[in-house]
């Protein structure tokens, strides 16, 4: 005869191999910063902790380059696995899409590592998001539930063009002119223009990282464009554009992306923070 502590292990077996009971899971952000930015880009605009607010823990920095993770000070010694967590990825934003792709696999490593059969979402603004889809056509892992895309060059940008002409190399006394009085943003622009080249709109004259990407078959997660326009459907960003921001106008990926208005300019703001805020609570993804 079953005793009542007996008679209860079993009922809630039964619950448990039912599906009938709940058991919360964790659930895990990456934000992936985009080119010139850096991990405090999240945190500078308020995102972190707009994220924090809504049960987002603070996980940690992840350094693919050299293999390094630095727990977040305050919950380093949190050991809750149904806490929500994020952590942010110092991407080598200098190197082609194809090495980014590369290192964030290293990074995403490290996460399944110390997160496993947890649900994740990659969140990455303008390059970074490149990156992640990129990351996801090419290593992609089941655990990986959705993309969010923040302003993204998916069809590439005239910009990246105008770069290139501006630093193309001419001759060497006149480049050396250039060099010592082009400023940071012109040097930059110059050592990174594998990069760049990235960055110019694909087609097939220009089979470019991007041509090829949009062509591939992606994942079946979901996937979520934040777009800026304003409210009469014309560009707010003046190096992206619209169109050229929607996942829906990549050939792989039409009609599957459910897409956000934001009426500002490229860089992540605070806004962005409450835009994500929803659509994590709205499990879109």
């Amino acid at each position: 005869m079953l005793t009542p502590a007996k008679k209860f292990a079993k009922y809630l077996t039964v619950l448990l191999l039912t599906g009938i009971l709940n058991i919360a899971s964790a659930d895990v952000l990456v934000l992936i910063h985009g080119y010139m930015g850096s991990p405090d880009s999240w945190e500078k605009t308020g995102i972190n902790n707009l994220l924090e607010d809504h049960g987002w823990q603070r996980g940690g920095l992840i350094i693919p380059d050299t293999r390094e993770y630095f727990p977040d000070p305050i919950h380093r010694l949190s050991s809750d696995r149904a806490d929500n967590i994020s952590y942010v990825i110092d991407m080598p934003w200098m190197r082609p899409l194809d090495e980014q792709a590369d290192y964030l696999e290293i990074a995403m490593q490290r996460v399944f590592k110390m997160r496993p059969d947890e649900s994740i979402t990659l969140i990455g603004h303008s390059a970074g998001a490149l990156a992640a889809r990129l990351w996801l056509v090419q290593y992609y892992q089941p655990s990986v539930v959705g993309l969010v895309s923040i302003a993204a060059p998916n069809l590439g940008t005239p910009r990246a063009i105008d770069a290139l002409e501006l630093t193309d190399p001419v001759f060497a006394p006149l480049d050396a002119v250039r060099n010592m009085f082009g400023g940071n943003l012109y040097n930059t622009v110059r050592r990174s223009r594998d990069l760049v080249y990235d960055f110019t709109p694909p087609n097939r004259r220009n089979p470019n990282v991007l041509y090829r990407l949009n062509q591939q078959s992606h994942p079946d997660i979901k996937y979520v464009s934040v777009v800026r326009e304003d409210r009469r459907g014309y560009d707010k960003d003046w190096l992206v554009s619209a169109d050229s921001q929607d996942l829906n106008n990549v050939a792989a990926l039409r009609g599957k992306s459910k897409t956000y208005i934001v009426s500002q300019d490229h860089p992540l703001s605070r806004e962005d923070g409450h835009l994500l805020t929803t659509i994590l609570a709205e499990r879109t993804p």
